[in-house]
């Protein structure tokens, strides 16, 4: 009996270590840019749970300032799949930094956590 008790213990434990390890981002959610086309502005947090939040920014063409935070103490980066849209890298635990980006054409541009396989996010121009 005491053998049944222990197994039936350790089939409960297995879902728990199963969703415990489970990994990858999934959506935060999303902003939309305030400003005139010219002068748009949005922040993106980047956390301990290795997930840009929100991890969509709508915005129209034009020009758009990223306020990239890491709020808390894992480093982060943000890099665009596109070289030509520009880059944060090296981004400690608390610390910001700002990105100012141009999109000239409607588009879903897509960044990345080179140090974190999985931590994605997007610009979605409109």
């Amino acid at each position: 009996m005491k053998h049944l008790r222990l197994t039936s213990r350790a089939l409960l434990a297995v879902p728990l270590v199963l969703v415990s390890c489970s990994s990858g981002s999934t959506g935060t959610g999303s902003v939309t840019t305030v400003g005139p086309a010219a002068a748009q502005t949005a922040t993106v947090e980047m956390r301990n749970d290795l997930k840009y939040h929100p991890s969509t920014v709508k915005a129209r063409v034009g020009k758009v300032t990223l306020t990239v935070s890491n709020t808390e103490s894992v480093p982060h980066d943000l890099v665009f799949d596109d070289p030509s849209l520009g880059k944060i890298t090296n981004l400690d635990g608390k610390e910001s930094k700002l990105l100012v980006v141009t999109f000239a054409q409607a588009g879903t541009f897509r960044f990345a956590c080179t140090i974190h396989p999985g931590m994605t996010g997007e610009v979605v121009v409109r």
